[in-house]
């Protein structure tokens, strides 16, 4: 079989025109504050973009796009996220913001990815603009270009499942949620209801318009992008640092869970298995790091320690990487427990990051099956999921990525550890953008910055951001022999 080249252009049009619209909206900003000439810059790169969308969605002859096949799909969102994040450092380059293409390449993917890792040692010199663009690419990269594409274009018709199902995080796809046109917009109309409360609510706290929308998109998107060097810390305020928490946590529960509870299927929703135990492990986190930082001294109260801990726990179990404070004096119990939930990260079908909760739940069940085969030979246990059986292909899946997650930090941490990177910064830089969180800051204090890494640092830390975002499936499709034999 071969790919269905028509059709993917049609969509790549799509595509192209939608983050060409997209840009009149950071145009709009820079005009408000009087940023002429970076308004221009953005103006530049939209109409270009839109013109050849638009020739190759009107172009390209009618094809039939329901006819897409899974291996269509995994070439096409491959393709899309390197394309709009190619797309989105324009805007950066053109300003004059960040000229160097690679670096833009990686502020523009990073934004994309909801990893929110910068190379910027001051973001605060940027253009309100730029600031405004790279973290209202959290908030379109958030759900899914593909999804968001689905949304707008009802042509794709069953061709767009097949497209969701590619690009979708987590290990388990059920059609019912996603194949459908109508579903997908159930989705984001709860993205922007959450969007617009959150932005109420951080509007009432005292924020600048600007600065609510930029720390709305960047916590929404689970990404943590910032218009400040010292991020939500700058504020100071503990009803910011909770509302803020609480939409962090809200975006890293799986999106379907919220269309069920706003369905009517509250308890469908409540008694999720994976829901369930991101809530015990964000509580538990909590509690153990409020209680290391109240006893060890590091705030001056239990209320104080409450604060902090919660809102790192929330940002890091989100993938966010938002601070309010740095974590360099903090016990280095704490800091274990704040790398470790880099690692698991939010639940599968969410804007967050990370290996996903399910697969923790997942891998505890296949590790306890085993146990019970071991004790009893002739016992065949199933392993099931909110009262579904999963099948031995999800199970393998699963570990397949557990192993290909681990595998890939350590060859990632050895050829970084070549730019001359210690061995904790370089664990630390690989998880961050594996599991697309790029904390604020470094374990040990210093304020994270990939600036100094070389251009294929650089490009390998992108590179990790797009694995960590796909998945490795779609990634490992265009690679493995089998795809390239029938291309």
């Amino acid at each position: 079989m071969i790919l269905n080249f028509k059709a993917s252009i049609k969509i790549f049009g799509v595509v192209t025109v939608i983050i060409g619209i997209a840009m009149f909206v950071p145009m709009c900003v820079s005009l408000c504050f009087g940023e002429y000439a970076v308004a221009k810059a953005f103006l530049v790169c939209a109409l270009p973009l839109i013109a050849a969308g638009m020739l190759a969605v009107l172009l390209v002859p009618r094809t039939d796009i329901n006819s897409l096949s899974l291996r269509d799909g995994f070439f096409i969102v491959v393709v899309c996220w390197v394309m709009v994040s190619v797309w989105g450092a324009f805007p950066f380059m053109v300003s004059g913001d960040i000229p160097n293409f690679i670096d833009a390449f990686f502020e523009s993917a990073s934004g994309y990815t909801t990893t929110g890792s910068t190379l910027l040692f001051d973001v605060e010199v940027l253009s309100k603009g730029c600031l405004f663009w790279r973290s209202f690419n959290h908030w379109l990269g958030g759900m899914g270009i593909i999804l968001m594409t689905l949304v707008m274009l009802p042509m794709l018709g069953s061709g767009g499942s097949r497209l969701v199902k590619a690009e979708a995080t987590g290990p388990i796809y059920e059609s019912g949620d996603f194949s459908a046109r109508k579903s997908s917009w159930k989705l984001y109309i709860v993205y922007l209801v959450v969007t617009v409360l959150m932005y109420v609510m951080l509007r009432f706290g005292g924020l600048h318009p600007f600065d609510a929308a930029v720390h709305m998109f960047g916590a929404l998107g689970t990404g943590g992008f910032s218009c400040f060097n010292t991020s939500i810390g700058t504020y100071d305020s503990a009803y910011v640092d909770y509302v803020t928490s609480f939409f962090m946590l809200v975006c890293s529960i799986n999106f379907t869970l919220v269309v069920y509870a706003c369905s009517g299927k509250m308890k469908k929703a409540l008694l999720d298995a994976e829901l369930l135990l991101f809530n015990g492990i964000v509580v538990a986190s909590t509690i153990f790091v409020t209680v290391m930082l109240w006893k060890s001294g590091t705030y001056k109260d239990f209320a104080q320690s409450l604060r902090y801990g919660f809102f790192h726990v929330c940002s890091l179990a989100s993938s966010s990487g938002y601070s309010t404070d740095t974590v360099g004096p903090w016990p280095v119990p704490c800091k274990i427990v704040l790398f470790f939930l880099m690692i698991i990260g939010g639940c599968a079908a969410s804007t967050s990051g990370g290996i996903k909760v399910i697969r923790l739940l997942l891998l505890f069940k296949i590790f306890k099956r085993s146990l019970q085969e071991k004790r009893h030979p002739g016992l065949v246990c199933n392993v099931a999921l909110n009262g579904r059986v999963l099948s031995p292909d999800t199970q393998k899946n699963v570990l397949s990525y557990c192993i290909c997650y681990a595998a890939a930090a350590v060859i990632a941490t050895v050829l970084l550890s070549f730019d001359g990177i210690d061995l904790h910064t370089s664990i630390a830089t690989c998880v961050s953008s594996l599991s697309n969180i790029g904390p604020d800051y470094w374990f040990d204090g210093r304020v994270m910055c990939f600036g100094l890494l070389s251009p294929l640092g650089k490009l390998l830390n992108v590179a990790l951001m797009f694995l960590g975002r796909l998945e490795f499936l779609s990634i490992a499709m265009l690679f493995s022999r089998s795809f390239r034999d029938r291309v």
